[in-house]
């Protein structure tokens, strides 16, 4: 079950999902819910989280899986255009 847990107010209306993140990476490296948000909520704080955030899924990505779905995008939206034209006229 769910309980609500103090914690500095969100201060804008920007960063509920990265705020939201920082907490699970925060519960997971801890294993524990029962500490209360330790982190800044300020904006350059989570500046610093979003490039944070951005480079773990830089560093973790598998670039030739990231390129084949691009170009599956790509080609799916040539595809669209092309029908598109043919059925405009």
């Amino acid at each position: 079950m769910f309980q609500h847990r103090k914690h500095e107010r969100q201060q804008d209306i920007l960063n509920c999902g990265l705020l939201a993140l920082k907490e699970a990476q925060r519960i997971l490296n801890e294993s524990s819910c029962e500490k209360q948000i330790d982190f800044d909520t300020d904006s350059e704080s989570c500046k610093k989280y979003r490039m944070d955030f951005g480079n773990l899924l830089l560093d973790s990505t598998d670039y030739d899986v990231l390129l084949s779905f691009c170009n599956i995008y790509a080609t799916i939206k040539a595809h669209l255009k092309l029908t598109s034209k043919r059925q405009n006229g």
